[in-house]
């Protein structure tokens, strides 16, 4: 009998366990981001504002194959996740995550719009540290744009009828009777081929998207339980 209860018990236990680090590795499983960023360096061929746009742009390609690895990779125009850009010398930037509260305050949306051929974007290399720009003469092009009060920012990407990559800021009010008060734009006719960027280590979706609280709780809860029923069992033990 003594025997027999043992034997359940560690039965229970052993499969408590076993369930709770299953979870918990579904968890870490679950955490492990698919999309990789890489950074492009990027002069203008024409800017209206050296002071909104400085000397360069530096953009951030997030790209998303659906892989774990970003070694010798391949990806398209329709891989791209989002984008983000602050400038060389220039105060523009855009990035695609804000804190709530800013957005909540400023009345911000964020929002972008994907037309693609799904063509080579760009391709990595045998450490996936480096990338190197694809060029194609398909119409590609990725919007990303933010507007909050009387403000409009934009980063379009594209290639073929469309520009490489061109930077907008408008800033409009009621009593500008021609809509925009005014509008800055800065742009790259062509992003060539080789174009190299390099991985971000940390990229901002990472800073900003943690850990799922559900599978948290649920892997250790499960671990919680496990070591109740031990617990208890050897209470049970005791007393026979």
């Amino acid at each position: 009998m003594e025997y027999a209860s043992k034997s359940g018990l560690k039965l229970l236990f052993g499969n408590g366990l076993k369930l709770a680090v299953a979870a918990i590795g579904l968890c870490a499983a679950t955490a492990q981001a698919k999309p990789f960023t890489y950074a492009f360096t990027i002069g203008y061929d024409h800017v209206d504002s050296t002071a909104a746009f400085g000397s360069s742009a530096i953009l951030d390609v997030t790209v998303d194959n659906g892989g774990n690895s970003n070694v010798a990779q391949s990806y398209t125009w329709n891989d791209i996740a989002y984008l983000n850009v602050s400038t060389s010398g220039g105060y523009f930037s855009l990035a695609t995550v804000y804190p709530p509260a800013y957005l909540q305050i400023y009345n911000t949306t964020l929002s972008s719009s994907h037309k693609t051929d799904n063509t080579s974007l760009f391709n990595t290399d045998q450490s996936g540290a480096l990338a190197s720009w694809v060029a194609t003469g398909l119409n590609e092009q990725f919007i990303q744009y933010k507007s909050d009060y009387r403000n409009n920012y934009s980063i379009e990407l594209g290639a073929g009828a469309v520009y490489g990559l061109t930077l907008f800021h408008a800033y409009y009010a009621p009593y500008c009777q021609q809509g925009y008060c005014y509008s800055e734009t800065a742009y790259t006719k062509t992003l060539n081929t080789g174009l190299s960027g390099a991985l971000i280590a940390n990229p901002l979706y990472l800073q900003v998207i943690p850990l799922p609280g559900s599978w948290i709780m649920l892997g250790s809860g499960l671990v919680m339980m496990s070591l109740r029923r031990r617990k208890g069992g050897a209470q049970v033990l005791r007393k026979v």
